[in-house]
């Protein structure tokens, strides 16, 4: 099955090009990698496929459906680009991971059992168990990142979007998020990046952008190529975190 198929996939903001003549197809069970320099369109490109930024040409389809039909998000865990798990609101982690599970709770009803199960099942993936009881807050970036996953898979997705998971994140936990990924067998994985790092051994194949289109789709680079990190390759005209005007409705309620 195709989980994901870009065609032609064009975006601009404010007049500007951001994505140009995108391709991207991905596989069932693939980890695919999207490589690139700030502003070079990755994060544009993930966000553009769940539906949060428009497409001014081409399509995109999910799970073999076009994208403006698609109605069965439980099937995509989304963990979007530097958003912690603490909110300001006093919170565990168990109820942050809990709220993953709501898409698939009938309204006015309280948890059951196989939504507590799903929980307990996405905490022992990302190896929180023992921080259950714990507030987020005290949490360290890496591990809030994990709770973030979490919650992502309480829906048990055939299709994880991770939005730069690594970004401020120290070696340790970013060898914690990889071993977690590492768990999840048959699980599609989408991850930005601006380099593999501890994630090399699980990517399958790399997509490196540059000024919102294609440079690279195979296998992943022996190293991380230091030009992602050049400033004079970063796209000047645009900010991927920025609005593209109207969006399609989302079920993650994000702007």
């Amino acid at each position: 099955m195709t989980v994901v198929e870009v065609r032609d996939g064009a975006v601009a903001y404010d007049g500007r090009v951001a994505l140009s003549g995108v391709q991207l197809v991905v596989g069932a069970g693939e980890i695919v990698a999207v490589l690139g320099a700030n502003g070079s369109g990755k994060s544009t490109l993930v966000r553009t496929v769940l539906g949060l930024v428009p497409l001014a040409e081409g399509s995109v389809q999910l799970f073999d459906t076009p994208l403006p039909r698609f109605r069965d998000w439980p099937r995509i865990g989304y963990v979007p680009q530097r958003v912690g798990a603490a909110t300001g609101v006093p919170a565990t982690v168990r109820e942050v991971v809990a709220s993953g599970r709501l898409p698939r709770m009938r309204r006015l009803r309280s948890a059951s059992g196989a939504d507590r199960t799903a929980v307990d099942q996405a905490l022992a993936v990302v190896d929180l168990t023992d921080r259950a009881g714990d507030s987020v807050s005290t949490l360290s970036g890496g591990q809030q990142q994990r709770v973030l996953i979490a919650r992502a898979l309480t829906c048990d997705p055939d299709l994880l979007v991770l939005d730069e998971p690594t970004s401020g994140v120290d070696a340790a936990s970013q060898a914690a998020l990889a071993v977690a990924l590492g768990r999840l067998a048959g699980v599609t994985i989408v991850l930005v990046a601006h380099e593999l790092g501890a994630m090399r051994s699980l990517v399958t194949r790399a997509v490196t952008l540059a000024d919102g289109r294609v440079l690279h789709d195979g296998p992943p680079p022996e190293l991380d190529h230091l030009h992602l990190h050049d400033p004079e390759h970063a796209h000047p005209h645009h900010d991927e975190r920025q609005s593209a005007g109207p969006r399609q409705v989302s079920p993650w309620g994000l702007s």
